[in-house]
C-alpha cells in the first residue's frame, strides 16, 4: 500500500510539475499563466507529496499538511497580493512572521518528533540557510 502511495504521490508531483513548468513560460502553450489561485494550490499539492515522500507520513498526517500548507501559501499570496495593491485599506489582519509561526505550530502538531526536525532540516536545505539544530529541536 505505502509503494502505491508513493508511486501516485511521484506521478502527481511530476504531472504538476511539467504543467507549471509550462505555465512559467507565458504563453508558450498559447494559455495565458496561471491566476495566483492556481499557483499556490499548485505549490501546495507539489510541497505536500514532498513532504509526504521525504517525511513518509501516514494518510492522516498527508491530509493535515496538505491543508496547513495551502492555508500557508494562501495567506502568502494575500499578504503579496496587498503589498503590491495601491488601497492599503485592504491588507490582511496578519503578518508574514504570524502565518509561519502558524504553519510551524501546526507541523509541530502533526509530525512526530524525528519528522518535525527533518521538516525543518528540508525547509532550511530548500532555502538555502545555514543549519542550526539547537533552536528546533521538537521535544513532546
Amino acid at each position: 500500500m505505502k509503494n502505491v502511495l508513493h508511486l501516485l504521490i511521484g506521478f502527481t508531483f511530476a504531472a504538476f510539475s511539467s504543467t507549471s513548468a509550462h505555465a512559467a513560460t507565458p504563453f508558450a502553450s498559447g494559455k495565458p499563466s496561471p491566476t495566483a489561485d492556481q499557483s499556490y494550490r499548485v505549490r501546495a499539492l507539489q510541497l505536500s507529496c514532498y513532504y509526504t515522500s521525504a517525511l513518509r507520513l501516514s494518510m492522516s498526517q498527508a491530509t493535515a499538511v496538505k491543508q496547513a500548507t495551502t492555508q500557508e501559501l494562501q495567506q502568502l499570496t494575500q499578504l503579496e497580493e496587498a503589498a503590491e495593491a495601491a488601497n492599503p485599506a485592504k491588507a490582511p489582519s496578519f503578518t508574514t512572521e504570524q502565518v509561519l509561526q502558524q504553519y510551524d505550530a501546526a507541523m509541530l502538531r502533526i509530525l512526530t518528533p524525528d519528522q518535525y526536525n527533518t521538516f525543518h532540516l528540508l525547509q532550511a536545505r530548500q532555502s538555502g540557510q545555514v543549519l542550526q539544530l539547537n533552536g528546533h529541536l521538537a521535544h513532546r
